[in-house]
């Protein structure tokens, strides 16, 4: 997927997709299982009833962000840096998330 989206990126005839990206989440429920995915900040929770009246949250996913640790070493590993920025820590000093589909810029980290 993410490098589709690249390759509409580069046909696009003008300049204004280069900076375009999105973050998804996926889950794939079945009557056996439920597989979950993401890719970014985008965050997936499920509820659960124990009674009519207490409802649970789980969160089924991790934010991919920059002020992670371990997402912090996945950007350097890769030959990027993360900087604070305004309170915001961000990759390359631009993108807060540390994972997306699109992004060309940041593409290699």
């Amino acid at each position: 997927v993410h490098e589709n989206f690249l390759n509409i990126v580069a046909s696009s005839p003008v300049d204004t997709m280069d900076q375009s990206g999105t973050t998804v989440s996926i889950v794939y429920l079945t009557h056996d299982f439920v597989v979950v995915s993401s890719v970014g900040d985008s965050r997936t929770i499920m509820s659960t009833m124990s009674s009519p009246k207490k409802v649970h949250s789980i969160q089924l996913t991790k934010d991919h962000v920059a002020s992670d640790i371990e997402e912090k070493k996945q950007v350097e590993s890769r030959g990027g840096f993360v900087s604070a920025k305004g309170g915001t820590h961000r990759v390359n000093g631009t993108l807060a998330i540390t994972r997306s589909i699109g992004d060309a810029a940041l593409s290699p980290v």
